[in-house]
């Protein structure tokens, strides 16, 4: 699953949370709890920063 949708879903979720604040031990476990996220997804630290990133992106847009 791309970083933007993982983004998308985490910002509908946690609308209140700020990404910049979450580390990211915490980011794989929200993304692991997501509906649709395939249970053996394991997020790298690559993919997290993106999820982040993409995140902010979206928190930025409202």
């Amino acid at each position: 699953m791309e970083a933007e949708k993982i983004a998308l879903l985490l910002k509908e979720k946690y609308p209140d949370l700020n990404p910049l604040t979450i580390q990211f031990p915490d980011l794989a476990r929200y993304v692991g709890d997501l509906d649709g996220i395939p249970a053996d997804t394991e997020p790298n630290t690559p993919l997290l920063e993106s999820i982040q990133l993409a995140w902010l992106e979206e928190i930025a847009d409202r």
